[in-house]
């Protein structure tokens, strides 16, 4: 079994936002690691990041759906991190 992909904020901004200049290579890549049956992992401040990132009123939409998509997600992990796990990084 292969280590599943480190998801980053830039990542996750540029699938989810039509309007990123990486977004149609980004949707593509992603696609592409599914159909492999790639395995995803993303941390709890990476998620901080593109809420930020996508928090004005017109983009907001964009990372609730996010929220809701990993919840669900049975191919993506989200690492907590607290003092304990940032201290080990």
């Amino acid at each position: 079994m292969s280590s599943p992909i480190f998801v980053d904020s830039v990542a996750w901004i540029a699938l989810l936002h039509s309007a990123d200049s990486l977004h149609h290579v980004t949707v593509d890549l992603y696609k592409k690691l599914v159909a492999d049956g790639r395995n995803f992992v993303t941390t709890s401040l990476v998620l901080v990041e593109v809420a930020n990132t996508l928090s004005s009123q017109s983009r907001r939409p964009l990372a609730i759906e996010l929220e809701r998509r990993l919840d669900a997600s049975e191919i993506c992990e989200v690492v907590w991190i607290d003092q304990e796990v940032y201290q080990r990084s």
